[in-house]
């Protein structure tokens, strides 16, 4: 099991290379309203499971590295991430650096959420 202390507006990002296109993908999450966001998402190629249009309230950006963001509103409901096999998931909240596959063994399903009161 793994705490963070989190505010509201505080944010934190999840890193991974995408199953199917192989390419780096970073989620970027924000406490709002005591809830999880999914607020950005930056990758570098379109595939399976990656985003083909541009919801309202959404704004895409090449960025000068050769990858693409997209800023607005996603609709994530759960979040959860199979821990890898084959690749890392990495998740960055603060100062912090934390492998999933340090928290739960391959195969396994991590849930993000939020809980009140103390670490």
């Amino acid at each position: 099991m793994f705490s963070h202390l989190v505010s509201e507006g505080d944010g934190f990002t999840v890193w991974f290379i995408h199953s199917v296109n192989q390419s780096p993908v970073a989620e970027i999450f924000e406490i709002r309203n005591e809830e999880i966001v999914l607020s950005a998402l930056e990758f570098e190629d379109f595939g399976a499971g990656m985003p083909t249009e541009i919801q309202p309230g959404q704004a895409l950006t090449h960025l000068p590295c050769g990858t693409m963001r997209i800023d607005g509103g996603f609709d994530t409901g759960e979040i959860r991430y199979m821990v890898g096999r084959a690749t890392d998931f990495v998740l960055y909240v603060g100062t912090e650096r934390v492998m999933l596959n340090e928290l739960a063994d391959p195969g396994t399903l991590v849930e993000f959420s939020i809980r009140r009161g103390c670490l």
